[in-house]
């Protein structure tokens, strides 16, 4: 990556995402934390939900995740996220 100056919410769109499997897919990060010189704090989002709910928001169980509904006028994802 490029020194581009990404703030905390900053959604980055990475286009033909290479997977372990080398499939490839269009893959979104959010940047949670930042610091100028230091790293990134970021979470890569999964449209495919495995043993988690539909109801929007942050849920707690069976592991900690945040659902965001896609394909609205409301949010930035095609996808559920």
């Amino acid at each position: 990556m490029s020194n581009l100056d990404f703030g905390i919410g900053a959604v980055i769109h990475i286009k033909d995402f290479v997977f372990e499997d080398g499939s490839k897919s269009n893959k979104y990060f959010i940047v949670l934390g930042s610091k100028p010189g230091k790293n990134y704090l970021c979470v890569k989002t999964t449209s495919h939900p495995w043993k988690r709910g539909f109801t929007p928001g942050c849920h707690h169980k069976p592991r900690t995740y945040f659902f965001i509904p896609g394909g609205g006028k409301k949010t930035f994802f095609p996808k559920d996220t």
